[in-house]
C-alpha cells in the first residue's frame, strides 16, 4: 500500500510546529488529534498516507490507473501544505484518517463529520442508524416528520408473561441495536429486558476508536429514561416532542462517557407549538436533563410571517431557520437555480451542509490567514479537494444500504474557508470575492477532471461550504469560519475529560479550570487569547444586517452547500429587527441562527471577552507549561464548540 516516503517526512522533523494562539493551538492538537504520542509531523504523514491509500484502493478495485511516482509527488505537496496549516481535514479526519480503525477495521463512516436522518418513516432502524452514527462521533441532524405516523403501545409480553432477555455485547453495533429493539417494543413488538454483563467496566481503554470506556451506566440511563418517555405516551400518536426526547436521550448517552461526542439539530414544522416550546423548561422541567443536547430550528418558508417566531428567537436564540426550498433549488445563491439538490431533507447540526436522508458530510478546511497569494490558494484548494473526494471513495464500503446509495450518488464534499474576518481585515472583501470566484471555478474543473478522467465516479453534487470551525481553526490561530472574534482579547474555553491528568497539571500551571455545566464528567480549561490582527472588527461592533450581509456574500460567491452563521443580536434590538432580517435572509441564505450578544444564558460560553490589560495579567500568572500528555477527547458539536448551544 502507498506510504509517503519517510525520508521526505524526516526533513520536517527539525522544523518548529506551526500552531497558533500562543500555545492554545498546540494544546488542542495534543489533547484532541495526536494518536499514540504522535508529533504534528507524524499526524500529517498518517493523514496524507491514508488519503492516498483510499485512492489507491479505489483504483485497484475499479481497474483505474495508479502511478506510484506521480502519487508520491502529489502527496509531498499535500503534506507540505498540511504541515504548514494551509489546509486541514476536519478534526474528524485528523484523528481518524490513516488509523487502523478506518483502514483495517473498515469503519469508513468514522471519517465523516456529520449526517442527517429523517423520521418520516420512523422505524426502529432509523434509531439504530442514528445511534451508531452518534457513537462514531458523527453529528446528526433529524426532523420531526414522523410525528403522528404511529401510535405508542404497551409492549407485548413474551412466553410465560416475561420480557425477552437480550444480552448487549461490548460493541457499538450492539448498543445501537438495543435502542432500536426498545423502540420496537413500544411500537408493536415484544417487551425486552437487557443484560449488561458483557460491557467492559468504566475506565478500560477503547483500542479501536481510542479513549476510555464509560462502562454500561450511560446506556442503562438511556434505556430507563427512554422507557419513561414512551410509557408516558402509551396509547397516543407519537409527537414531535417525544421524537426529540428520544433522540436527545441518545445524544446524552453518547457524550456521557467523554470518549465520543456528538451534536444534534432537531428540525420541526413552523406551526408546531409543541416543538416551539421544547426549551421552555417551565412547561417541561424534566427536559432540562437532556434538552440541551440539540439545537432546534424550523423549516421556514419564503414569504411567511416571522413575527411570533422572531419574538421567541430573541429570548434564547431558538428556533433557528432553515429554508429547505433554497437548498433544493440553488447551489450558490447567485440567482441561477440548478435543482441538483432536489432530494435535500434536512441539514447537519451546524446547518452548513444540506443533506438527503442518511447522507453524511465530508468536509475540509482552508486556513485563509496562512495563505499568501491567489496561486497558493488554488494549490491549497486542490489538495483540500483531493482529501474530500478521497473520502467519498469509501462510499462502496458503507454498511448501511441507504447511506451507501446516497453517498455513491451525491459524492458531496465541503471545502470550507476559515479565518475569513482576519483575511478581510488585511485584504478586504473585494480581494476575498475574487479568490472565492476563481477558486470555485477551479474546484469545478478539478472535480470534472478527477471524477471523469481518472476515478470514474460521479462528480460531486456540491463542493464548497463555510462551516463554523472551532478546534481546527484553533490549531492555526484563525478566527472560526465566517464569524468575527468576540473581542481582540478573550478567554477561550476547551473541554477535557474530568479524570484526565491534564486537569490537575493545568490547574497547577495557573489556568482556570472548572467542571462543565453541560457535559457530564468533563472539565473546562480557559486560555487567554489574542486575535493578533490589526483593524479586525469584533462581533459587538456589528449590526444584524452587517453580519447577514457577510454570510450572503459567502453564499453567493463561494458556498454551493450553505454557510453556517450564528448572528449575534445586539442588546436592545427588538423582534422587529429580527423579523426584517429574516425577510431579507430568505432571499440570500439557506439557514441562519441567532444568539443574543449579551445575556444569552450560556454560562460557559466558548469565548468570553477580556481587556488588553486583563490579557497581560492572565499571561503573567501562567507558567510556560508545555503539555506532554496526549489524550484524545473530541470537541462537541460537529468538530466544533462554536456551533453554539442555544439552551
Amino acid at each position: 500500500m502507498f506510504q509517503i516516503a519517510p525520508s521526505f517526512v524526516d526533513q520536517y522533523r527539525s522544523l518548529p510546529e506551526p500552531f497558533g494562539f500562543d500555545g492554545l493551538g498546540r494544546f488542542v492538537y495534543l489533547r484532541t488529534y495526536s494518536r499514540g504520542g504522535e508529533r504534528w509531523v507524524d499526524t500529517c504523514a498518517r493523514v496524507v498516507t491514508g488519503m492516498y491509500q483510499l485512492q489507491e484502493r479505489h483504483c485497484a478495485e475499479h481497474g483505474r490507473p495508479w502511478l506510484p511516482e506521480k502519487a508520491q509527488r502529489s502527496a509531498r505537496e499535500a503534506f507540505d501544505l498540511l504541515f504548514h496549516l494551509k489546509w486541514t481535514p476536519p478534526g474528524r479526519g485528523l484523528w481518524m484518517m490513516g488509523s487502523d480503525f478506518v483502514h483495517k477495521r473498515g469503519v469508513v463512516e468514522g471519517l465523516c463529520n456529520c449526517a442527517f436522518a429523517s423520521t418520516e418513516q420512523l422505524t426502529p432502524d432509523v434509531l439504530r442508524w442514528f445511534t451508531e452514527m452518534s457513537m462514531l462521533g458523527v453529528g446528526v441532524g433529524f426532523d420531526t416528520r414522523g410525528a403522528g405516523t404511529l401510535t405508542i403501545e404497551t409492549p407485548h409480553k413474551g412466553p410465560w408473561d416475561n420480557p425477552t432477555q437480550r444480552y448487549i455485547d461490548d460493541t457499538r453495533e450492539s448498543w445501537a441495536a438495543s435502542v432500536a429493539r426498545l423502540f420496537d417494543a413500544y411500537t408493536g413488538g415484544l417487551d425486552v429486558e437487557f443484560i449488561y454483563d458483557d460491557i467492559r467496566p468504566a475506565g478500560r481503554p477503547l483500542k479501536g476508536f481510542g479513549g476510555i470506556s464509560s462502562g454500561p451506566q450511560p446506556l442503562k440511563d438511556l434505556h430507563r429514561d427512554m422507557r419513561k418517555v414512551l410509557e408516558a405516551n402509551v396509547g397516543m400518536p407519537i409527537t414531535s416532542r417525544t421524537i426529540v426526547d428520544i433522540f436527545n436521550l441518545i445524544g446524552r448517552c453518547v457524550v456521557s462517557g467523554n470518549v465520543r461526542r456528538t451534536a444534534e439539530i432537531a428540525l420541526g414544522a413552523v406551526g408546531d407549538t409543541d416543538f416551539a416550546s421544547l426549551k421552555d423548561y417551565r412547561q417541561h422541567p424534566y427536559r432540562q436533563d437532556w434538552g440541551w443536547v440539540s439545537n432546534n430550528s424550523v423549516f421556514a418558508q419564503r414569504g411567511m410571517a416571522y413575527g411570533d417566531l422572531a419574538e421567541q428567537t430573541l429570548l434564547n436564540g431558538e428556533p433557528g431557520y432553515v429554508w429547505l426550498e433554497n437548498a433544493r433549488q440553488f447551489g450558490r445563491m447567485n440567482g441561477l437555480p440548478d435543482r441538483l439538490d432536489h432530494g435535500v431533507a434536512g441539514t447537519n447540526p451546524c446547518a452548513e451542509q444540506p443533506l438527503w436522508d442518511r447522507e453524511m458530510c465530508t468536509l475540509t478546511e482552508i486556513h485563509l490567514p496562512r495563505i499568501g497569494s491567489l496561486q497558493e490558494f488554488t494549490r491549497t484548494l486542490k489538495f483540500a479537494y483531493l482529501y474530500g473526494k478521497s473520502v467519498t471513495l469509501t462510499a462502496d464500503h458503507i454498511q448501511d444500504r441507504i447511506s451507501r446509495a446516497v453517498m455513491q450518488r451525491n459524492r458531496r464534499i465541503g471545502l470550507s474557508l476559515t479565518g475569513v474576518q482576519q483575511f478581510v481585515a488585511k485584504q478586504g472583501w473585494p480581494v476575498l470575492i475574487q479568490w472565492m470566484e476563481y477558486g470555485y471555478q477551479m474546484t469545478k474543473y478539478w472535480d470534472l477532471f478527477y471524477s471523469t478522467e481518472w476515478l470514474n465516479v460521479p462528480e460531486s453534487i456540491r463542493r464548497t461550504t463555510i462551516k463554523p470551525s472551532g478546534s481546527v481553526s484553533l490549531l492555526s490561530g484563525s478566527t472560526p469560519g465566517i464569524h468575527w472574534p468576540i473581542a481582540p482579547f478573550y478567554w477561550r474555553r476547551v473541554n477535557v475529560a474530568a479524570n484526565s491528568p491534564l486537569v490537575e497539571e493545568y490547574e497547577r500551571a495557573g489556568y482556570p479550570v472548572e467542571p462543565s455545566l453541560y457535559t457530564p464528567n468533563t472539565a473546562v480549561i480557559a486560555f487567554p487569547v489574542s486575535v493578533g490582527t490589526q483593524g479586525i472588527h469584533c462581533e459587538g461592533d456589528l449590526s444584524v444586517k452587517e453580519q447577514l450581509s457577510a454570510a450572503a456574500l459567502a453564499q453567493r460567491h463561494w458556498s454551493d452547500n450553505a454557510v453556517s452563521v450564528t448572528v449575534k443580536v445586539p442588546k436592545g434590538d427588538r423582534a422587529a429587527v429580527l423579523e426584517h432580517a429574516l425577510m431579507q435572509a430568505e432571499e440570500h441564505l439557506k439557514a441562519v441562527s441567532f444568539l443574543p450578544h449579551e445575556d444569552h444564558g450560556y454560562a460557559q460560553a466558548p469565548m468570553e471577552p477580556m481587556t488588553a490589560a486583563e490579557y497581560e495579567r492572565a499571561k503573567e500568572r501562567l507558567s510556560r507549561y508545555v503539555p506532554s500528555i496526549r489524550e484524545h477527547v473530541d470537541d462537541a458539536f460537529c468538530d466544533t464548540d462554536v456551533c453554539e448551544v442555544r439552551k
